[in-house]
């Protein structure tokens, strides 16, 4: 639990500072910090973590796997680049969180009127720590909340775009298109 705490004292304690020091809000710093952790953590940690690191640790050769029709494919391709790189699994949370991390932050910079709670809260209510399990939807998660702004300003091809990336790594981020919908049609109870 200590490194969790460090973690949260480090970010949120840089965050508050840059804010009042600087008037910013700080991103890289946080970002740097948030990622490395995510990085440097056991494949032990996340319930489905091991099942996505099971061919880093067996160093399956890429060449050797055939895309899986039942996995979304922009999922599968990240796996396979990453293992191209190396058969060392932090080479792959290194990847994902490096999506992730600055998705999440630019998505809170833009949309949160008091970043520093934000951030806090995003560290402390467990949505950081969701994608330590949750590989695949925390991908689509940062892309989908990444698209909120591009939503609630009615930018619409931006965000179908955005919204259609975020699918190629889970199928849960069709929902998203509901809300595209609901907020660019005009609906009259009558």
């Amino acid at each position: 639990m200590l490194p969790y705490v460090l973690v949260l004292i480090l970010v949120a304690g840089w965050a508050y500072l840059e804010k009042n020091a600087l008037n910013w809000n700080a991103f890289w710093i946080p970002a740097i910090i948030l990622i490395l952790f995510a990085t440097v953590r056991d494949y032990t940690i996340g319930t489905d973590t091991p099942t996505y690191t099971r061919n880093f640790r067996l160093h399956i050769n890429p060449d050797g796997i055939a895309f899986n029709p039942y996995i979304e494919q922009g999922y599968q391709f990240l796996e396979h680049l990453a293992l191209r790189i190396s058969f060392d699994y932090s080479v792959y949370f290194f990847i994902c969180a490096s999506i992730i991390i600055p998705l999440t932050l630019l998505s809170i910079k833009k949309l949160s009127p008091d970043y520093v709670m934000s951030l806090f809260c995003h560290i402390t209510y467990g949505f950081y720590t969701f994608f330590f399990s949750g590989v695949r939807q925390g991908i689509a998660m940062a892309i989908c909340l990444y698209a909120h702004s591009f939503i609630i300003n009615k930018k619409i091809i931006p965000a179908i775009v955005i919204i259609f990336i975020a699918t190629l790594f889970h199928v849960s981020a069709y929902i998203l298109f509901i809300f595209l919908i609901s907020t660019s049609v005009k609906i009259r109870l009558e």
